[in-house]
């Protein structure tokens, strides 16, 4: 998956009758649902349609691929799948399935549901544009027998096995497919009960999971975007879970001994774009000449303390392929103006900065790229939209200047670098950028099995990046979760997904 995101504003009251008929009936602890406070409500529960981190997230509950990460590593361990192989070098795959399995309706999981899965994506390239972006390289499917299934690739594709574990790759039941409104039908720990939009989303655990006894008897994903109120709720005991979402949040809730936390860098990668087919940032000189107006590493260590690291390129530091050598431009404004005037760029000019609205970390990094490019003669005018009006803008190559973050849907370094700068016609390529020598680069890494001249082609490819700067990498994400003692066994995944089957609820 590759995923565009932001922190988006979503309607902050929920339904008080349905809260209150939750606690009409006492309930031993065991049995009370968890409640997850969110701040922005999910946009699909089509696995082959995610493109955001929080519908990803309930999807990872509901499904589950053929193969699953390992916990706490980056290699994947059998799912749906319980073994597979490959041949003529990496284009035939052959997965034997696991037996006994049902999905949520009882249909039968065999090679048929796979391939259904597969083909209905394939086929329908229209309504499922971005998975077949990324599973380009898929030619064929086909079943062997009841419990084994071919996928060959038209070349090699390194990442594929990984890919397969990624909240796109994960199967539905073949008649969710074939009704008229697409049903949210799995395999997982879990069922989708029902939701409201905007203000809740509920999941019931599967009573007959594969794997066996799953104890949380119910999930409640409500969403809550005020940043006072989730915190009033934690600290009340109204609810259970929440994804910190800001500095205020974490320092109002670390250290109380009410509280456990789960921690992890992220696969996520914030940045600024330019948008280099228009305007003053066709030219290099004025994209390095910004590059050199932020005092990044400082100004984001005092807007997010612990809670975001700088980032100096659009891999994080904690995956494979990431160039340690490249540093951020030093901050002078001395520097900036004599590539302004190497540029010929005249006191006055005017660009546009494109972001998110309702996220106080990106209000504060736009106004520090106001005012500091006001210093430098560059006339800077923000552009807050929602997040769903930001990306019809910059698809449209609206922009001038764009702030956005971007996730991985599995932990490899193509992830982050082919959609993103391979293709300028690709709509996640927000700066429209192209270099012919980064383009065969990232082709070919994503074809090169031997690892150690896999990660050369990326160290190059970050370099070329940041010699053209089409892209300032801004901060990492550190995910952070804090939900109560009496919750065990909760587990975040390489994707930074909350995954609940284990979990259950200690009694008093």
């Amino acid at each position: 998956m590759n995923n565009d995101y932001s922190l988006i504003r979503s309607g902050v009251t929920s339904g008080l009758v349905f809260l209150l008929i939750l606690f009409i009936i006492p309930l031993s602890a065991a049995e009370e649902p968890l409640i997850y406070l969110k701040s922005t409500f999910i946009t699909t529960l089509d696995p082959g349609l995610t493109s955001d981190v929080y519908s990803s997230e309930v999807i990872s509950n509901i499904y589950e691929g053929l193969v699953t990460y390992k916990k706490g590593s980056i290699g994947v361990e059998p799912g749906l799948a319980v073994s597979w192989k490959t041949e003529n070098d990496g284009k035939k795959w052959i997965f034997k399935l696991r037996k006994g399995v049902r999905f949520h309706n009882g249909e039968k999981f065999d090679s048929t549901a796979v391939e259904v899965n597969f083909r209905t994506r394939i086929l329908n390239k229209k309504k499922y544009y971005n998975w077949n972006r990324v599973n380009s390289h898929i030619s064929e499917i086909g079943v062997i027998d009841e419990y084994t299934i071919e996928i060959i690739l038209d070349k090699p594709f390194v990442p594929f096995l990984s890919s397969l574990a990624s909240p796109k790759h994960m199967i539905v039941a073949p008649s969710s497919y074939r009704s008229e409104k697409f049903q949210p039908e799995g395999t997982g720990a879990f069922k989708f009960s029902k939701s409201v939009k905007g203000k809740y989303l509920t999941l019931i655990r599967n009573e007959k999971y594969w794997k066996g006894e799953v104890r949380i008897p119910k999930i409640i994903f409500k969403i809550v975007d005020d940043v006072a109120w989730r915190i009033i709720q934690l600290k009340s005991g109204k609810a259970s879970i929440l994804t910190v979402r800001s500095s205020k949040e974490y320092e109002e809730l670390r250290g109380r001994r009410e509280f456990r936390t789960l921690s992890a860098p992220s696969v996520r990668v914030h940045y600024l774009a330019f948008n280099t087919q228009r305007g003053i940032f066709q030219n290099r000189n004025v994209r390095i000449a910004f590059a050199h107006l932020i005092n990044k590493g400082p100004l984001i260590r005092r807007i997010f303390q612990n809670f975001a690291l700088n980032a100096t390129t659009p891999i994080p530091s904690n995956i494979f392929g990431f160039n340690p050598n490249i540093k951020d431009r030093s901050f002078s404004l001395g520097k900036a103006r004599n590539l302004l005037k190497l540029g010929k760029i005249k006191d006055g000019a005017r660009v546009s900065l494109y972001y998110a609205v309702n996220s106080k970390p990106i209000e504060e990094i736009a106004g520090v790229i106001k005012r500091f490019a006001a210093r430098v003669g560059i006339h800077v005018y923000k552009v807050p939209l929602s997040f769903k009006d930001l990306i019809k803008a910059v698809k449209n190559k609206r922009h001038d200047m764009v702030m956005m973050g971007w996730s991985a849907d599995f932990p490899d370094p193509d992830v982050f670098l082919f959609e993103t700068f391979a293709d300028r016609k690709s709509e996640f390529n927000r700066s429209g950028y192209f270099d012919p020598e980064l383009t065969d680069l990232l082709v070919r890494a994503r074809e090169t099995i031997d690892t150690g001249k896999r990660e050369k082609m990326y160290f190059r490819a970050q370099e070329i990046i940041a010699r053209d700067c089409p892209w300032i990498p801004l901060y990492n994400v550190n995910d952070i979760l804090v939900y109560n003692k009496k919750v065990k066994n909760l587990y975040m995944n390489q994707l930074s997904y909350v995954i609940f089957g284990k979990a259950y609820v200690e009694e008093n």
